[in-house]
């Protein structure tokens, strides 16, 4: 009996110290995400505005130094951490450079004779794709990552539009309060270290460590973080050792179990539920801030735009009749054309930040919106199947089955090679059920929780955090089909 009292005790103080570490893998799993999702959207809402910008010089619209300047130090103004935006000519010589203070040593640099930028710029050119530096000692001094895209006017190429990052910038712009005093961590970019925190014996991978790859532009980052030994040391009480003690002592440990047990089921529940209501806090932050970018780019640039499309028409009118030129007419025609694509580019980049469909039309028009803009994109025939002319859902919740949405589509155009995409929405017992399906190749395993992808890993946590779940079936060779179901109300 004394022997038995000692191991069940024994056992139960190494079921509780295993809890606990659970609990701080848990809380350490989730700041890697956090960090790994803000730097992803952070680098990648700013390579939509450099493609935005390659899009307006295809349209003339930034061609000249005083355009290229303007434009590039308003966008400087409105997203942060982007030290410098140049422009090199053909022969790869950066020409423009804005701001030009902080950066007159990167004034007339040649990118070929440089070690990591030539072949990378090379590459740009080449593919005439966005391409990502690895980390790199920058002319203006200190590390930093660079973004190279190449221009081209009326089907010639104009040299390479190039954005620079300062690296310490960048991440402490992403780091939540209290990342710093609470982990060490270091983010690497294959085997050059990008940022590091901390005591780097100590980063090594044990059971409370969190390693995590993701993508950043063309490039992919690894983010490996660990507690610091004080956070380790807070997370893992006495209570094994004091158990272990009342075994021995056999009359006091019944009493010491039960409120080991109670306490150290509530902090796990507590931190649970602190965690979660953060994730959720920062989904609703990131999506308010989509909401008032895209507002504010249809809204103030679209009207404007639409003024100026009017004023060309009148002064054609009121003067055309005058100076009788085919020129001018041309003219006329040509800049009302360039308005017209430019407030068709600005409605795109709105749509891809917030749709506004989704605000004044619902669910459903804002699901056959972008599936439209999926097919018209990717080629891929789709097919939507739903009896209802709309759903009632809580925004919040509308909002997170979109997104949903947007990423099961992503992942049919990456990973699928698919010819045919099926979307079917139901309700069954006030449960909402969204599928998409594809004819692809399909995937190696169907369950979510063992797929490597921030993605399915984004669309778990989007589902659970409004009571929903996503569940995924795939056979190999024969398609996959990605379920998400959520209460109504």
């Amino acid at each position: 009996m004394f022997i038995s009292l000692i191991l069940l005790f024994g056992g139960l103080g190494r079921y509780i110290h295993s809890q606990e570490k659970k609990a701080l893998r848990l809380k350490t799993d989730l700041t890697s995400e956090q960090v790994a999702i803000r730097l992803e959207t952070y680098v990648g809402d700013r390579i939509k505005l450099v493609q935005s910008m390659q899009e307006l010089w295809s349209l003339g619209e930034i061609n000249s130094e005083k355009q290229f300047r303007a434009y590039s130090l308003t966008q400087q103004a409105q997203y942060k951490g982007m030290i410098a935006i140049s422009r090199a000519d053909s022969d790869k010589v950066i020409r423009w450079i804005v701001p030009v203070k902080g950066n007159e040593a990167a004034k007339d640099k040649d990118l070929k004779t440089h070690p990591v930028a030539g072949p990378i710029i090379d590459e740009a050119g080449i593919t005439g794709k966005l391409q990502l530096s690895p980390p790199l000692e920058l002319y203006q001094g200190g590390l930093g990552i660079v973004s190279y895209l190449s221009l081209e006017f009326e089907g010639k190429k104009q040299g390479f539009l190039n954005t620079v990052f300062r690296v310490s910038f960048m991440i402490d712009e992403c780091l939540e309060a209290g990342v710093k005093s609470n982990f060490m961590f270091k983010i690497s970019d294959a085997d050059s270290v990008i940022y590091s925190y901390g005591d780097f014996d100590e980063l090594s991978g044990d059971e409370v460590s969190s390693e995590r790859t993701f993508s950043v532009g063309n490039r992919e980052w690894t983010i490996l973080l660990r507690p610091r030994e004080s956070v380790i040391k807070q997370s893992y009480s006495e209570a094994p050792k004091i158990i272990s003690m009342i075994g021995i002592l056999l009359g006091v440990v019944l009493s010491a179990l039960s409120f080991q047990i109670i306490v150290s089921r509530e902090s796990l529940e507590l931190s649970s539920v602190q965690l979660r209501n953060l994730s959720e806090r920062l989904e609703n932050i990131r999506e308010e801030e989509r909401k008032r970018i895209s507002r504010e780019i249809h809204d103030d640039l679209g009207q404007k735009l639409t003024a100026l499309k009017m004023e060309v028409a009148w002064l054609y009118q009121k003067y055309g009749e005058e100076v009788r030129s085919t020129d001018l007419e041309d003219q006329s025609e040509r800049t009302t054309k360039l308005i017209d694509t430019t407030i068709a580019s600005v409605r795109r980049i709105a749509q891809e930040l917030r749709p506004r469909v989704l605000d004044d039309l619902g669910l459903i028009a804002a699901l056959e919106s972008e599936l439209k803009l999926f097919e018209e994109r990717t080629k891929i025939s789709c097919q939507l199947i739903q009896p209802y002319g709309d759903i009632i859902l809580p925004p919040k919740r509308a909002t997170a089955a979109y997104r949903i949405f947007q990423e099961a589509l992503t992942n049919v155009a990456r990973h699928s090679n698919a010819k045919k995409v099926v979307v079917s929405v139901t309700i069954n017992d006030d449960i909402l059920n969204i599928g998409v399906s594809d004819n692809g190749i399909g995937m190696v395993t169907s369950e979510p929780g063992e797929l490597d992808s921030l993605g399915v890993l984004g669309m778990t946590e989007r589902a659970r955090l409004h009571g929903g779940k996503i569940t995924i079936n795939s056979v190999k060779g024969a398609g996959t089909t990605v379920q998400f179901t959520v209460p109504l109300s």
